[in-house]
């Protein structure tokens, strides 16, 4: 797949849990980014519902357009 406009086709995800001591720690859900290595900047966040958005950037790295969840890169996007 091609990768997002104004991003480098070498995304690597990234899973981080509650701390301890926060609300839902025990519960053990999770939230997954997939981030531009190059740039540390978030490709997809994927909510621990398995809500997923999506994000776009410019050359310069900014943020330039979200796609919400339930929202595909073929459909306009929240600018």
């Amino acid at each position: 797949a091609a990768p997002l406009p104004g991003t480098l086709p070498h995304p690597v995800p990234v899973t981080t849990t509650a701390p301890a001591g926060a609300p839902d720690s025990a519960t053990g859900r999770t939230r997954t980014a997939v981030q531009d290595i190059a740039r540390a900047l978030p490709l997809t966040v994927t909510d621990p519902n398995g809500q997923t958005a999506t994000e776009a950037y410019d050359a310069l790295g900014r943020l330039i357009a979200v796609w919400p969840a339930g929202r595909t890169t073929a459909q306009n996007a929240s600018q």
